[in-house]
């Protein structure tokens, strides 16, 4: 089946035939567009108008008003073919016109100069017939030429008003959507409010599934990195990969989610933090701890490591900061700046 670009870009005759042919797809088309338009606000009223259906209705309502847009186009190409073709008839009509004038003339001074049954006033009345014949059909196509043309301008308002009615409708759906989405924009927000508590408490649970959620709705570099250092903290592995999958900024607080792990020897952490781009001489004022010399000696940066008054004994000290949230202060989570300038994400050793 022709789509409605063929038929409206094909080149259509005048003929009552190929016009009828050409509008009668334009309409099978409209007529599909009108039933699935029906369909699909069908379901809003059975379903709700969420911003899925709604937009399901946008796109029929769209693609209704682009065959009304392509119905308006074939009638004014119509229309000014129609209207050149009916003005080549008019100045043939004239001319055609003034030739049998001057046949009427020729044969007239025939007559009066050889006689009404002489041969040159036959002649010459065979002329004036013949001009008379193709003054009449010239008159005829005129007039078929501008009674096509009325015709093709009544048909254009019609399809000039289906075209406005239908951009009626999409714009209420437009704006039906747009309050829809502002909705849940609003509901986001409010979401918001509560989210940087929630994934801190979440991942301070090991509640990944609700990790997951609540990313759709809040960074999770927000409250300096607090949920990410808080699943460091618990070395849940699962976590702190999801995190790291997540655009977590491992820089925040000059490392410290890396200096929690590997002040913890939680080396298989570390490894993660240093193949995210985490810099490897973070690493070297904790290399008296077990793990993490072993893993420097693994990887034959044993210059790395150095003599220092850090025997790991206090490997739990560091989650003192961070294993209540009472020692929090929530009044700045939704500071998107906490990070300060770029020159803050360095630790002392690589200042």
């Amino acid at each position: 089946m022709a789509t409605v670009d063929q038929l409206v870009t094909a080149k259509f005759v005048l003929d009552s035939t190929g016009f009828n042919s050409s509008i009668k797809g334009i309409n099978a088309e409209l007529r599909n567009a009108g039933s699935e338009l029906k369909e699909a606000s069908a379901k809003l009223g059975v379903f709700g108008s969420d911003s899925d259906k709604l937009r399901d209705v946008q796109e029929k309502l769209s693609n209704q008003l682009e065959i009304h847009a392509k119905k308006v186009s074939f009638y004014n190409d119509r229309i000014n073919e129609t209207t050149e073709k009916m003005n080549e008839n008019i100045k043939k009509r004239d001319d055609l016109k003034e030739s049998l004038d001057k046949a009427n003339k020729a044969y007239d001074k025939a007559v009066e100069n050889y006689g009404k049954e002489s041969e040159q006033a036959k002649l010459a009345n065979d002329e004036v017939v013949k001009l008379t014949n193709k003054h009449k059909e010239s008159e005829r196509a005129v007039e078929t030429n501008t009674n096509k043309v009325k015709d093709y301008e009544n048909a254009l308002n019609n399809a000039n008003t289906k075209m406005i009615e239908a951009k009626g409708k999409l714009n209420d759906i437009n704006k039906e959507l747009a309050d829809s989405e502002n909705k849940w924009l609003k509901a986001s927000d409010e979401l918001k409010k509560y989210s940087d508590k929630l994934i801190i408490n979440a991942a301070e649970n090991d509640n990944l599934n609700i990790i997951k959620i609540l990313v759709n709705y809040v960074s999770v570099n927000n409250c300096r990195g607090l949920a990410l250092m808080k699943s460091c903290i618990y070395n849940y592995l699962e976590t702190i990969e999801y995190f790291l999958e997540n655009d977590v900024d491992i820089r925040i607080c000059n490392y410290k989610a890396l200096n929690i792990c590997a002040r913890r020897g939680s080396i298989e952490i570390v490894k993660l933090f240093i193949e995210k781009g985490a810099p490897l001489n973070l690493l070297r004022k904790y290399s008296n701890i077990v793990e993490v010399h072993d893993y420097l000696v693994d990887i034959n940066r044993c210059d790395l490591i150095k003599d220092n008054d850090y025997d790991g004994s206090d490997s739990d000290s560091y989650s003192s900061d961070f294993d209540s949230d009472s020692n929090f202060d929530y009044s700045d989570i939704y500071d998107e700046n906490h990070y300060g300038s770029d020159d803050s994400y360095m630790s002392d050793d690589e200042n």
